[in-house]
């Protein structure tokens, strides 16, 4: 015959493993069919449920049909789960939507959202802040835009072509030509005086070179600054 004891000891040992045709109370089943941690704001009861279960309760997820895609357990409160790996003695697993940084101390998961999206999380399973001291980006086609809380590449955006210079007057020349090997005639060439007033001599541009006309020779030591703008 049973005794609490050993009913208490079988209870405690026992491994609680929820999957999408889990049976609910109400007799209806469990329904959730992903990966857990991307329960943010539980609406049916079955996430309530993944939601809220103690810590170290198994979940699986299925593919359309019904193999195992996923197991996780619960490792931290409110809602933050692990994969259950198949080697190495790894927890981790090794599917591809889902990475976690410095594994050893607890890091940062970056994991799929459902669709293109790369979400950053705590190990608690909330949603991170991502802080970048500095970025390199090997090459890019466009601008880098942040839209709607997105950054995305806006490729409808040309390169912005920048080019500088100084002319320097001798009292004798009156031309002068600028190498500024932009590769662009959608450029703009503007010209200042020392005080920084725009001037308006006469400008042929070039694609790597512009001319600048004078109607008389600069004095010597009297400098022009040139700035380019293009695309």
């Amino acid at each position: 015959m049973a005794t609490l004891d050993s009913l208490q000891f079988e209870m405690e040992r026992r491994v609680i493993l929820f999957k999408p045709s889990t049976t609910m109370p109400d007799l209806s089943q469990l329904g959730y069919n992903a990966d857990p941690n991307l329960i943010v704001t539980p609406s049916t009861a079955g996430e309530q449920l993944i939601y809220n279960c103690p810590n170290n309760t198994r979940y699986v997820n299925y593919d359309a049909s019904g193999n195992t895609v996923q197991e996780w357990y619960k490792h931290s409160q409110p809602n933050g789960w692990r994969e259950l790996g198949s080697g190495g003695g790894s927890i981790y697993g090794t599917d591809s939507s889902t990475w976690q940084l410095d594994m050893s101390n607890s890091g940062t998961i970056l994991q799929s959202d459902g669709s293109s999206n790369l979400s950053i999380k705590g190990i608690d399973g909330s949603l991170g802040t991502l802080i970048v001291g500095a970025l390199s980006i090997g090459s890019i086609t466009g601008y880098l835009r942040a839209i709607d809380g997105s950054i995305v590449v806006d490729t409808s955006v040309g390169q912005l072509l920048t080019g500088s210079g100084t002319l320097t007057g001798d009292d004798l020349t009156k031309d002068f030509v600028l190498e500024h090997n932009i590769n662009s005639l959608n450029h703009i060439t503007t010209i200042y005086e020392s005080d920084n007033s725009e001037i308006y001599p006469e400008i042929k541009i070039g694609s790597n070179s512009d001319t600048i006309s004078f109607s008389y020779a600069p004095p010597t030591g009297t400098d022009h600054r040139v700035v380019i703008m293009g695309f």
